[in-house]
């Protein structure tokens, strides 16, 4: 894969849903490596939820995106894999970006180092892969979306039955921007995709599309157990990410966590033309009362303002003033900021000092 790392996910590929909103909840606008690390994730989900203590513990299992498996090895087929009654520990699983139907075979030991080398030995030691620990408590779910090859720093993909609260989003939040955003080395295609001209701070115009398509992939990777939509419409406009969820006990019950509301705050646009310190803080308000408007218009719990701050200068807390922090906080609007460096040494001096 090509691109910047961006936690279990890169940035090449996340290209595509910058320009592909679908607004239906629907998953197809994803790349195919974030929709299969989410599909192994539901499966497990699944899994966990149907055999609670009877699951088997004692191996690891290792899902590739590699529906077609390999044909000089014998494969079993399980084509209701993802109705969750499929044993899957100690096996190599061959699955497509939904994890609904698989091959596995039996690799010649259960040792996980084994395992890894036994796929390398297939010739797989490059696909995007999923490995799953049920030995530990609780279990844990790995993404390797340069394969099992690169096995050093692997995403953590939660699958237990947790709340979703803000404080969890905004970790979420924080690992995209630390890994895709903080600087324009660190942001895709060099940062040309946010950045119109970083040395100068000026903005792209799409650069809330890009941090939104972000946002939305980074949730559906954290959030397995929620649907993920983008542009919904209400009488009070269209919400940037709508965040769902089916109760585990009772799936006919669903709720809405969160609505959120994406901003950028720009120092200047394309054009170079500056936006104004008046203007910045008009569109925050614009934000929280979009965020409290959406999240009232779609019965949810919690409306969220999510910034991505791109001025030429870093007011830390200070981004919003005084009268914003009283209107949030009057409209129960969670708010979320992340600072832009224009380059990889504002932020070392910003960390190390000059």
């Amino acid at each position: 894969m090509a691109g910047a790392k961006l936690g279990p996910w890169h940035g090449a590929e996340l290209r595509k849903t910058a320009d592909a909103f679908s607004g239906d909840g629907s998953d197809n606008d994803l790349p195919e490596e974030v929709r299969f690390a989410r599909g192994v994730g539901r499966l497990l989900l699944k899994r966990i939820r149907s055999v609670g203590a009877t699951m088997r513990r004692d191996a690891i299992s290792v899902f590739l995106l590699h529906p077609d498996g390999i044909a000089s090895v014998p494969a079993k087929r399980e084509p209701m894999l993802g109705d969750g009654g499929v044993e899957v520990a100690g096996r190599i699983w061959f699955v497509s970006e939904t994890a609904q139907s698989g091959k596995s075979i039996e690799p010649p030991s259960i040792d996980a180092g084994a395992v890894f080398d036994h796929v390398a030995e297939l010739g797989l030691g490059a696909v995007p892969a999923v490995a799953f620990n049920p030995t530990v408590e609780p279990p844990t779910l790995r993404y390797y979306p340069r394969g099992l090859n690169d096995h050093h720093n692997p995403e953590v993909i939660e699958i237990n039955d947790i709340e979703v609260t803000a404080e969890r989003i905004e970790t979420i939040i924080e690992r995209l921007w630390e890994a895709c955003f903080i600087t324009p080395d660190a942001q895709i295609s060099g940062g040309s995709d946010v950045w119109a001209d970083a040395s100068q701070h000026w903005a792209a115009s799409n650069a809330e599309a890009v941090v939104q398509a972000h946002i939305k992939a980074a949730l559906a990777i954290g959030l397995v157990d929620c649907t993920i939509r983008d542009e919904q419409p209400t009488v009070a406009g269209r919400v940037d990410i709508e965040i769902e969820r089916k109760d585990p006990v009772d799936p006919s019950k669903w709720s809405r966590p969160f609505e959120i509301e994406v901003k950028v705050l720009r120092h200047a646009g394309r054009t170079g033309r500056k936006t104004s310190a008046k203007l910045i803080q008009w569109w925050i308000k614009r934000g929280i009362r979009q965020a409290a408007a959406y999240r009232d218009a779609r019965n949810a719990e919690n409306g969220m303002l999510c910034c991505f701050d791109m001025r030429n200068s870093d007011h830390g807390d200070d981004y919003a003033d005084n009268d914003n922090k009283a209107f949030a906080a009057t409209h129960n609007v969670t708010m979320v900021r992340k600072f832009l460096y224009n380059d990889a040494e504002a932020l070392r001096v910003a960390r190390y000092g000059s």
